[in-house]
């Protein structure tokens, strides 16, 4: 009985050693044959689903702009470094970066959470799917090296990872997976066809405002001065909504149907306002011109006398959702990015068709000063207070509602002529649930639901 107890003792003390012993070790290896650039094709060739990438490396120009950059890091101090990222609006992204010595990998490291961080907010209502795709990624540490793993199984990336530090490394295919990956961003904006008219006369947003005509009460136009709202800015009329930090300085394309090729042809949406209103369009040129020009079209297209407010106001939202792309160039990382200088203004939305926040917006605000539809811009915040966003305010039948046509245009739609209204006439609620900030006391609260989507498609 003696012996029996001895060696079951002696058998947990033996068990415990092996534990504690074991527990000492890493079973990683720090020192590894692996470049920085072998390990991402390493991850990428277990990937199952790749999108396009450009591969960026420490010997590489543009490196070190694109370390200061994007990831707002010095690349001094950086000995290996392999930054595989999309183009555009895509979120994939995986990179590793090798330093000089331990102590600089936590510093590393929390810029890139920093980085994934931003990057997640930025996306937030504009491309949901690549939003998700980077709700999922991780930074990973493993001795001198961070990792940045953006993909569609971050799972089995970071295994891929840790497997290049193990005994028995998964094996290096970089002509393979480098031919496969470097294939440039094809996106361009739609060229402006020839005839506007033409343009119109495919869309059916005519059909889609008044399909529902008798559900639809008939409004009378409202005339009242705007109520003045800003978010910590001044923002009443469309002529107010351009982003203040964009150039507006440039050459016009040749490609567009713009009456000047001036550098300084600046988009004044005051001006085209009031020739609209006084019906005098004679000092009007440049920019100016070919927007009013573009607006009178549309409107004589897709509005008509019958058409109560709410139709018009649906008819403008559903005609923007299917004339504009968001400028995916706004978030490409590339040293070849090429947002279009007027994507925060009616110009650029209408004629160029690439537009961001500011240019949607401002848009819809011309449109409905010029249908004479009380509306307001709301400049604030998307997720968080270091993502600019912008959205407007309606008012029906004397009562406010919130609308979003950027959110409801959002990248990656699951087909081409599709038109969301989750963002069409919502409560302040329901923008404050969807990540929308702003400076509620210089705002109106918009509480009513009549003239939801949900409610005119009988879901409210």
């Amino acid at each position: 009985m003696k012996t029996t107890k001895t060696n079951r003792l002696l058998y947990l003390l033996l068990l415990l050693s092996l534990l504690l012993s074991s527990c000492g070790r890493d079973p990683l290896r720090e020192n590894i044959e692996y470049s920085p650039a072998q390990i991402v094709e390493a991850i990428i060739s277990a990937q199952t689903k790749v999108d396009p990438l450009s591969p960026l490396l420490l010997s590489d120009d543009y490196f070190a702009e694109y370390m200061q950059k994007v990831y707002h890091l010095d690349s001094e101090g950086i000995t290996g470094g392999a930054i595989y990222y999309a183009g555009a609006m895509m979120a994939q992204e995986i990179a590793v970066l090798q330093s000089d010595n331990k102590s600089s990998a936590p510093v590393i490291e929390a810029a890139l959470r920093a980085y994934l961080h931003y990057r997640e907010a930025a996306f937030e209502g504009y491309a949901p799917t690549q939003q998700a795709l980077l709700s999922k990624g991780t930074v990973v540490t493993i001795g001198n090296y961070v990792a940045l793993l953006v993909c569609h199984d971050t799972t089995l990336a970071k295994q891929t990872l840790q497997q290049c530090f193990s005994k028995e490394p998964p094996p290096i295919l970089s002509d393979v997976v480098l031919a496969a990956l470097f294939v440039e961003d094809p996106s361009e904006a739609t060229p402006l066809p020839k005839e506007i008219e033409e343009e119109l006369d495919e869309t059916d947003i005519l059909n889609d405002a008044t399909k529902n005509d008798e559900q639809l009460p008939q409004e009378s136009m409202v005339t009242d001065p705007d109520y003045e709202i800003a978010s910590g800015h001044e923002a009443d009329t469309a002529a107010d909504v351009a982003d203040e930090e964009m150039d507006f300085t440039h050459e016009a394309s040749t490609d567009l149907t713009s009456t000047t090729d001036e550098v300084h042809d600046f988009y004044d949406g005051t001006v085209v306002l009031e020739a609209w209103l006084s019906n005098d369009w004679s000092a009007l040129e440049g920019k100016n011109l070919a927007v009013l020009s573009f607006c009178a079209e549309v409107i004589d297209s897709i509005i008509t006398v019958e058409m109560s407010d709410l139709q018009k106001e649906l008819a403008v939202h559903d005609f923007l959702i299917e004339r504009i792309d968001y400028d995916r160039e706004v978030y490409n990382n590339g040293p070849d990015a090429s947002p279009d200088p007027d994507n925060a203004n009616p110009y650029g939305a209408l004629l160029h068709q690439r537009a961001i926040c500011y240019g949607y917006s401002s848009s819809f605000q011309l449109f409905m000063d010029m249908l004479g539809i009380k509306c307001i811009t709301v400049k604030g915040f998307s997720r968080a207070k270091d993502n600019d966003h912008a959205w407007n305010m309606v008012m029906l039948d004397g009562e406010w509602y919130c609308v979003d046509v950027t959110w409801d245009d959002p990248t990656g739609a699951p087909r081409d002529d599709y038109i969301s209204h989750d963002f069409f006439n919502v409560t302040s609620k329901y923008m404050r649930d969807t990540q929308h900030i702003w400076d509620e006391a210089s705002a109106p609260e918009a509480t009513a639901t009549k003239y939801s989507w949900a409610a005119m498609s009988g879901r409210g």
